[in-house]
């Protein structure tokens, strides 16, 4: 995997946006103190098997936010007690990293539902409408515009999924994502999945991952397992959510200054 196209990326980023010079090699600030690009290729290296599966055109932004996400989650740490308190004036990424996992086991364990709650959101599922659809993921609306061309001129949807999609879990597949029900996929996705009909092609539809072309193949009900077989899938979701609340609001509370355009979905 070619990290330093990772790094080469956001370092233009930032030049793109017009950082300042002080500002030269500095990813963000968070706390007043500078994420610097450096800790991307360390952070690359540590995230290499998880961006295996991130669409190439997201992987500089992905790192970037990881490496905020670090140094929020690490801060936490040090304010909590979880880790002990640094007075550096630059971070430490290998030093971060396990003031983060200190604070990431600590958010686990008090997001761990409880058995009622477990019960409670098994009984409230209403059977939905599940969906087998293909896509193409493309970095701009020019080249969706091109690959839906393609399709309408004949080719074949795998075909021309397997040529120019960036989404390398499902390319070997010409593009198939299986069985899934629309609120499991980014609203945007979602949506205009539910407006096709059994063969249709979309238009380009733009989600945080880039341009979209969809094909919808086929619907069927949704079946909710019994309780016993499902109670699993339940409680993982609901502590997912609960780690993605406690997440989502360690982001908003902390001062983070972001040098390079802000990541996509952060």
């Amino acid at each position: 995997m070619r990290f330093k196209t990772f790094v080469v990326a956001v370092v233009l980023a930032g030049a793109a946006a017009g950082a300042a010079r002080a500002d030269e090699g500095v990813v963000a600030y968070v706390e007043g103190r500078a994420v610097q690009t450096a800790q991307l290729r360390e952070a690359a290296v540590r995230f290499a098997q998880r961006l295996a599966g991130v669409p190439e055109v997201r992987r500089a932004g992905f790192i970037a936010g990881q490496v905020v996400d670090v140094a929020i989650l690490s801060d936490a740490a040090r304010l909590e007690g979880v880790s002990p308190p640094t007075v550096d004036a630059d971070r430490d990424y290998g030093r971060d990293s396990q003031a983060a996992q200190a604070m990431l086991n600590k958010i686990v364990k008090e997001s761990a539902p409880e058995e009622s709650d477990v019960r409670s959101a098994y009984d409230a599922q209403v059977p939905g409408l599940e969906y087998r659809a293909r896509h193409i993921l493309v970095a701009t609306e020019e080249q969706a515009l091109a690959a839906r061309g393609r399709i309408v001129a004949g080719e074949r949807f795998e075909d021309v999924a397997r040529s120019v999609s960036s989404d390398r879990s499902t390319v070997p597949a010409g593009g198939d994502l299986g069985w899934f029900l629309r609120d499991r996929m980014v609203p945007e996705f979602g949506t205009a999945v539910a407006a096709l009909s059994p063969g249709a092609l979309s238009e380009p539809v733009r989600s945080q991952f880039g341009w979209h072309l969809i094909r919808l193949d086929e619907t069927r009900p949704q079946t909710i397992p019994p309780y016993e077989n499902d109670a699993q899938r339940v409680r993982a979701q609901l502590f997912q959510k609960a780690v993605g609340r406690r997440l989502a609001a360690m982001r908003a509370a902390a001062d983070v200054r972001w040098v390079m355009p802000k990541p996509a979905g952060w």
